[in-house]
């Protein structure tokens, strides 16, 4: 204590200080804090302890940040901050907010911390007639603010998150809250907890009322129990709405006519157990009006979803969309044709769904689907034994990654090669590969190249001599015993800067094999017993600042190289 003594009595001098960051709480002590009256702007990281209260001195201050791990809770006597307009409390473990805020007339912005532990809003919020930010709203279990008190928020913005909407005990709050007044909210977030609880009722009169301004642009549902949606989720009350996220809706059997929203970019559904169609209940379609801005698709574990229209209606076209993501949807057999789609992720899906998304479209305009694939990520797909075809067509492709296919055998069929356009191509944990992909000595862009847990591959290809724009080539995985040698892949003239080596156990390194890699900077060698030319092979690496080894065996240094960082492991 007695070291911090000169600090404290230096900090007292500072009293017309304007603005304070205090970084260190074991300064922040009653005496000190309640010197600096002049201040503005204060925030706090506070380590261990509490707040002190005579924070509440400070009748000029503006702005407020408090950031702790530790602090449970805030002084009440910072509502005697009659000027403060912004109060930014991220504290992790408070789980009450000062019973008093109403008194704060001139707060303007109410910030938490993202994993708050709240679980009530103090009652009086209404009072706080100048709130322009207010992130989330917490509706307590027969205690504090009730949702009728956002009535008087008319000049919130932004986001809002009204969360613990099961404690609801009156759908006449709803009503009052006024969502629909609010013309500067851009998102809202409607979140339900506790699934235990029978409330399908009381959910679709409350999501009823909470109609929001037309000005809305993105919509969040999670955990509503009931399986119909309110009509205002369509246009025309919704005409910009851009972003809609649907989770743990379980009921939810028919979605709202989305494809009506003349704005929407954006579609995440996510654990909608219920979902069988995107698009059912007899919706009457208009094929150029329909999703006429939609982007993005995002499908994450919906189990029963088996397609996005009736088998027997006709097939659609979404020409707008540019990224599409399934997730363990195992039902999922087929999609709308994406002629514009140029990011895929397919995983834990079934073979159909791929073979359907994959395959060669021929549109109204005879050009081929896929050619604006630029990204490909097929990942868990265990009855996949060979990519279709179809990918042929894929021209800009740039970016291939497939990983946990146990059963995929080619990663092109024969006669097939991979386009040319590859910058990026890992193949990961596929055990059964029988052979290294077709035309990989054309891929002259290719600059990342990743091929790991494939037993059957024994060694490199001659054509690796022909990628001359690779910088990064990682082979091998965890106590496998394939590839027995390099020759055939690094070489000269390759600008290889990264190599990554692991699991090899019957590698065999050879002089030749290093010489020529003058770019290489960075070595990692994991699991392989047999490095006896390693040492006089370095000294070909001229280049090479990180080296590092581990559970091998034969020379461990870093011959010849007194610049590089090398690690023994």
């Amino acid at each position: 204590m007695g070291e911090d003594l000169p600090f404290r009595e230096s900090l007292r001098k500072h009293t017309s200080l304007r603005t304070l960051l205090f970084y260190n709480s074991k300064f922040l002590t009653e005496d000190i804090l309640s010197c600096f009256k002049c201040l503005r702007v204060l925030s706090l990281l506070v380590e261990t302890g509490e707040v002190p209260s005579s924070i509440g001195k400070l009748k000029h201050l503006r702005y407020l940040e408090i950031d702790s791990d530790s602090v449970t809770t805030v002084p009440n006597s910072i509502t005697k901050l009659q000027s403060l307009e912004t109060l930014s409390l991220l504290c992790s473990k408070i789980t009450l907010l000062p019973g008093e805020i109403w008194k704060l007339q001139k707060l303007k912005h109410i910030y938490t911390h993202n994993d708050t532990v709240l679980t009530y809003m103090p009652s009086g919020l209404s009072h706080l007639t100048s709130i322009r930010t207010l992130q989330e709203f917490f509706v307590g279990k027969g205690i504090g603010c009730k949702l009728n008190e956002l009535n008087g928020l008319i000049h919130i913005k932004g986001l809002l998150r009204i969360l613990n909407l099961e404690n609801v005990s009156s759908v006449r709050d709803c009503v009052e809250a006024n969502l629909k007044g609010k013309p500067n909210l851009v998102w809202l977030h409607l979140v339900w907890n506790d699934e235990g609880v029978n409330r399908v009722k009381i959910d679709f009169d409350v999501l009823g009322n909470f109609e929001p301004h037309r000005n809305l642009k993105a919509l969040g549902i999670k955990g509503y129990r009931d399986n119909r949606f309110p009509r205002w989720m369509m246009d025309p009350l919704l005409p910009n709405l851009v972003v809609i996220t649907l989770v743990q809706c379980r009921n939810c059997q028919n979605l709202p006519a989305l494809g009506q929203l003349p704005s929407l970019k954006e579609v995440h559904l996510e654990e909608l157990d219920a979902l069988q169609l995107i698009e059912g209940g007899g919706v009457v379609r208009r094929q150029r009006e329909w999703f006429p801005s939609l982007k993005e698709i995002y499908l994450f574990a919906n189990p029963n979803l088996e397609s996005w229209v009736k088998e027997e209606e006709e097939e659609v076209s979404l020409h707008s969309v540019v990224v599409l993501s399934v997730r363990n949807c195992p039902k999922l057999s087929t999609m709308p044709i994406l002629p514009s789609l140029e990011q895929l992720t397919i995983e834990k899906c079934s073979e159909k769904l791929m073979l359907s998304l994959l395959k060669m479209h021929i549109l109204e305009d005879d050009m081929d689907g896929l050619t604006s694939l630029r990204t490909l990520k097929i990942k868990k797909i265990p009855n996949l034994v060979s990519i279709p075809k179809g990918l042929q067509n894929a021209t800009a492709l740039k970016e291939f990654i497939i990983f946990d296919c146990q059963s995929l055998l080619h990663a092109f069929p024969e006669g097939i090669s991979l386009p040319t356009t590859l910058e990026k191509l890992w193949i990961g944990n596929c055990p059964s590969l029988m052979s290294w992909p077709n035309g990989l000595g054309n891929l002259t862009s290719l600059v990342d190249l990743l091929i790991t847990l494939s037993r059957n591959l024994q060694s490199l290809p001659e054509e690796m001599r022909h990628l001359t724009a690779l910088k990064v080539l990682a082979i091998g995985g965890w106590d496998v015993t394939y590839v027995t040698q390099l020759q055939g892949g690094p070489s000269s003239g390759m600008p290889l800067q990264n190599l990554d080596l692991a699991g090899c156990k019957k590698l065999h390194i050879s002089e030749d094999d290093m010489d020529g890699l003058t770019s290489l900077h960075t070595l990692m060698i994991e699991n392989i017993p047999n490095l006896a030319s390693i040492t006089a092979g370095l000294q070909f690496v001229t280049a090479l600042k990180k080296f590092v080894i581990k559970n091998c065996q034969g020379p461990q240094t870093c011959h010849g190289q007194k610049q590089c960082d090398a690690f023994l492991l």
